[in-house]
């Protein structure tokens, strides 16, 4: 007769299975995580700026992408184009600033050809594509936010001030999001590794 081991794990060494459950679980709650925050991103457009919710989750989730894509926050893209458009993707400036980021064409020709032309601005992804472009480059010359985004408004008084408002805005909107979110508490294996709490 065969004997079968035992399948107990030794005393002081963590289960597999409950090690496991706490990556599942940490990992499903970073999913909810980043939908509440999407979804509360989306609601502020629609209920503040009557945008259909499609059209805005389009919006936020381009902002995301350029944001990751750039290395800038998506709340900081996401209140350049409120402030710049209030989300319109079909606005145009008489200066001829074009879409959500409201770039002009002869200002930034390299970037809105490599974008496919001027028209392409008008699509949500593209403008706020060229537009988180336009802003990393100013921000690698300026070395902070305020002057680049001064920059980037052509000089507007008081600009930096309420685009970081309406940054402020976006950030609070998320907060409260994963405020109503359950968490879980840790499982034993997760509490009794070195460097966790518990």
């Amino acid at each position: 007769m065969l004997a079968i081991a035992s399948t107990s794990v030794p005393a002081g060494i963590p289960d597999r299975t409950e090690a496991t459950r706490d990556l599942q679980q940490a990992h499903d709650l970073a999913l909810r995580t980043a939908r509440a925050v999407e979804d509360a991103r989306v609601a502020y457009i629609v209920d503040r700026y009557r945008r259909p919710p499609a059209e805005a989750r389009e919006i936020v989730r381009a902002a995301e992408r350029a944001a990751w894509q750039h290395g800038l926050p998506a709340p900081l893209l996401l209140a350049i184009a409120e402030t710049e458009s209030s989300f319109d993707p079909r606005a145009r400036s008489r200066y001829g600033a074009l879409g959500l980021m409201q770039v002009v064409p002869r200002f930034h020709p390299q970037a809105v050809r490599a974008a496919g032309g001027a028209a392409r601005l008008y699509d949500p992804a593209v403008s706020i594509d060229v537009g988180a472009l336009v802003l990393a480059g100013y921000l690698a010359r300026a070395g902070e936010l305020a002057p680049a985004l001064a920059r980037y408004s052509g000089g507007a008084r008081n600009y930096a001030a309420k685009v970081q408002g309406r940054m402020q805005a976006f950030e609070s909107a998320a907060i409260a999001a994963t405020r109503t979110l359950d968490w879980p508490a840790p499982s034993q294996a997760l509490a009794s590794r070195p460097g966790t709490r518990g």
